[in-house]
């Protein structure tokens, strides 16, 4: 496709050449707006697919908001994305609390369907934890204490998802998921409950299709052939 691209520039530039100048002129002004037209929607169609979409989500009702977890406890919720394509990040609903002397890192992990294959991880130091500023919700108790939808990035691990198949979402020992007993997710479940959810959200890109992969590479051949146009 490409080649038939180039041989037809090359006759164009051939017909150009037995024309008078200001017909010409008006063809090559004709051409690069038609040409540019060409490669920026070729550029916009390939970028379209790069924007993360919020997949799987779920936030508990403020009428059944309880914590789970404490040390020494590992903490989980499986879900089942609806888009296949690469996870971009996730966002927990934590607890939370000013650091202390005993804080350490939140560390999250995305896990396949047999849980004990971990596909990627992505950590915040306490203090990033306590700075967070995603959305917040009433924790209930203690007073003041607030539960916080804190984002996790996971794009540089390439985690492939596949709609239909399930996959865990793992918090580490000493962070309380808040979470609701009203079972509002039906993707997956928690560990410590069938009937009981944690607070999440996970984001996807999908992949570009081989078509439009086609036109993103056309499109980057076309604007570096109007600017060597320009130049000559």
């Amino acid at each position: 496709m490409i080649v038939a691209l180039i041989s037809a520039r090359l006759s164009k530039q051939t017909e150009m050449q037995k024309m008078p100048p200001t017909t010409m002129l008006l063809t090559k002004f004709k051409s690069h707006i038609i040409f540019s037209s060409i490669s920026l929607a070729s550029l916009f169609s390939g970028y379209a697919y790069s924007t993360p979409i919020l997949d799987q989500s779920f936030s508990p009702s403020r009428s059944y908001q309880i914590s789970f977890g404490g040390m020494g406890a590992v903490l989980w919720q499986s879900f089942t994305p609806g888009i296949t394509g690469i996870l971009d990040g996730a966002d927990v609903l934590l607890l939370k609390r000013p650091p202390s002397a005993g804080s350490h890192n939140l560390i999250v992990s995305i896990r396949d369907s047999t849980f004990n294959n971990v596909l990627g991880i992505a950590q915040l130091t306490p203090q990033q934890v306590y700075g967070a500023t995603g959305d917040t919700v009433d924790s209930g108790s203690p007073p003041g204490w607030l539960g916080t939808f804190i984002h996790m990035d996971f794009a540089l691990d390439h985690i492939q998802m596949v709609a239909g198949q399930s996959y865990f979402l793992t918090v580490n020992d000493g962070f309380n998921w808040m979470g609701s007993w009203s079972g509002g997710y039906v993707g997956g479940r928690a560990h410590s409950d069938a009937n009981a959810d944690f607070g999440f959200r996970t984001y996807v890109t999908t992949v570009p299709e081989p078509g439009t992969e086609w036109l993103l590479g056309i499109g980057l051949l076309g604007l570096m052939g109007l600017a060597r146009h320009k130049t000559a």
